[in-house]
């Protein structure tokens, strides 16, 4: 479980602009074998100013090193 300030910036259309928001994330991992696992982590953003909020997915590959 994470918590953190998020910055994010509108780069295209009528209004470009930089935006700072809160975002809380959940993070879990399987390794179903020693060296090999994945993990997924949805997210949610809220900017205080205008209440905008979003909410994200992202999924991804883990890599375990062996020990020396």
């Amino acid at each position: 479980m994470g918590a953190g300030p998020s910055i994010s910036q509108t780069l295209n259309g009528m209004e470009r602009a930089t935006a700072v928001s809160a975002e809380f994330a959940l993070d879990f991992m399987f390794w179903p074998t020693k060296d090999v696992g994945w993990f997924i982590e949805p997210t949610w953003s809220v900017n205080p100013k205008n209440g905008q909020q979003s909410a994200a997915v992202g999924i991804g590959i883990l890599i375990g090193f062996p020990k020396p």
